[in-house]
């Protein structure tokens, strides 16, 4: 029991340290009944186990996995170069911002249609949509930058 203890106690952590359990067990006699002791006295042993643990750091192992920190592992299954797959997947919060307008701003539900054509045509719309707030967005994002150019020259012009 004390070992399943341990064990659940550093999940995760048992490669980085090392441990013994100390089992130690104290006799103690009592005796059986009232008065004063004598040849005949009778005594119960009564044995207490106390448990101490001592551990040690397992420092080759953490210095070998102090190695690895900070390093990102991007591991994928196609042909792509490494500059390629981390690119792709630097794209990744842009497509979940998509997902995220499906599901708030256009509201899509689960629709039961039945006809394949029907379903096709319910995910062209949803697909139109997302495009046209896309490219809104984009207008947006692109007329406030040079909003911002403006204002930086035009406060560069009157500090001059």
């Amino acid at each position: 029991m004390t070992q399943f203890a341990v064990e659940s106690a550093i999940e995760g952590a048992s490669d980085y340290l090392s441990y013994e359990i100390i089992e130690h067990s104290i006799t103690e006699s009592k005796q059986i009944g009232r008065g004063k002791p004598n040849p005949k006295t009778r005594y119960i042993e009564k044995i207490s186990t106390t448990y101490k643990l001592s551990w040690q750091r397992n420092k080759t192992a953490i210095k070998t996995a102090a190695i690895t920190d900070g390093i990102f592992p991007l591991v994928d299954n196609t042909d792509k170069s490494a500059v390629d797959v981390l690119k792709t997947y630097k794209q990744q919060p842009y497509l979940e911002k998509r997902h995220s307008t499906l599901k708030t701003v256009e509201g899509v539900s689960p629709i039961y249609f039945k006809k394949p054509e029907r379903i096709e045509a319910m995910l062209f719309l949803y697909f139109m949509a997302l495009m046209i707030i896309s490219l809104v967005e984009r207008n947006l994002r692109k007329n406030r930058f040079q909003e911002l150019l403006t204002e930086q020259q035009a406060s560069v012009e009157l500090e001059t």
